[in-house]
């Protein structure tokens, strides 16, 4: 495929506003955002008429089966993942979804498997291990610049409102799933690895949905890997790569304010890395569409996306046996 990439996006979210349409306007040497979808049919006339899209959908059904659109972005409420991918991929689409790929491994197997059945690629939308930054974390950690990996500890905390559907566990909410989910891909990505061993503890409201959760893995090499996430704290995102030798500490003081810092601690001094002004979206977009057109060599893959909903099943089900 050396033409355009064609995409539709199901959903009017905030994150496809903020993230998704500015990156695709920022490839759009390669790709064009041809349709966008909503449950309301006037919702999608007015985006389309404000971002300049070509097609507007007042249902799902019509986008997927719209056969002039070759990618799929689901930026949808978690529950409607899995139905969405499937409905996607049978009908030829490839699909980028977002975070967490479903709801629980069995719905994540079912996406991979209809995807790889109709020939079309899967991908989980974990824009931050497209951004240079993430490639030279994990560089310091292969290439023993820290020393041996003993520890990792990832902190996230995202303010919530109460009226999100994040609050729900109907619709897939819930701390570890939003949230706990990027802790899980970055210390699976440092790793380079499944863990061995897990342990976890919760906080939940009456409805059974997580709004502060910890996690301990324990993964080969004896690595042990702590992840703490929840709605109803103040903004902070800390990662602290921590080696024999050295410490990697990633952080990020606002999700509004400027992207994450990366340092290099060594022998008491901090030495700060730079990094140019990439948008990790617009990174991924790039990726994955160059995969698309290759036909080949997705990155990461959906056995990725996969790998990442078993290790968040067996948390929630080490969260279940101390409710």
């Amino acid at each position: 495929m050396t033409e355009k990439v064609k995409w539709g996006i199901l959903g009017c979210s905030r994150i496809a506003r903020t993230a998704l349409i500015p990156a695709l306007r920022a490839s759009d040497q390669k790709t064009e955002l041809t349709g966008i979808a909503s449950r309301d049919l006037q919702t999608a006339r007015n985006w389309a008429t404000e971002f300049g899209i070509p097609r507007f959908y007042g249902n799902y059904n019509d986008l997927v089966r719209d056969p002039d659109i070759d990618v799929v972005y689901i930026g949808l409420p978690n529950h409607l993942h899995c139905e969405w991918t499937l409905s996607a991929a049978q009908n030829g689409k490839h699909v980028l979804c977002d975070k967490p790929l479903a709801c629980h491994l069995a719905e994540a197997k079912q996406m991979a498997a209809c995807c790889s059945l109709n020939n079309v690629m899967l991908m989980e939308g974990f824009m931050w291990r497209h951004h240079p930054r993430t490639q030279r974390l994990a560089e310091f950690v292969d290439q023993g610049k820290i020393g041996r990996l003993q520890m990792i500890r990832y902190s996230f905390a995202l303010p919530m409102p109460q009226n999100d559907w994040r609050w729900n566990p109907a619709t897939g909410g819930g701390a570890l799933w939003d949230i706990g989910c990027y802790g899980v891909n970055t210390a699976r990505l440092l790793c380079n690895a499944e863990p061995v061993g897990i342990q976890a503890f919760a906080h939940k409201e009456p409805n059974k949905v997580d709004v502060t959760t910890v996690a301990t893995l324990l993964f080969p090499d004896n690595v042990l890997v702590q992840i703490d996430c929840g709605f109803t704290s103040p903004f902070r995102h800390r990662v602290e790569v921590i080696g024999s030798d050295a410490t990697l500490l990633v952080t990020r003081e606002s999700l509004s304010g400027p992207p994450p810092q990366l340092y290099f601690c060594i022998d008491e001094q901090v030495r700060p890395i730079h990094f140019g002004d990439d948008d990790q979206f617009v990174r991924m977009v790039k990726h994955f569409t160059e995969d698309i057109q290759a036909g080949c060599g997705l990155r990461p893959p959906a056995e990725n996306g996969v790998a990442n909903m078993q290790v968040l099943d067996h948390i929630a089900g080490a969260i279940a046996t101390r409710q």
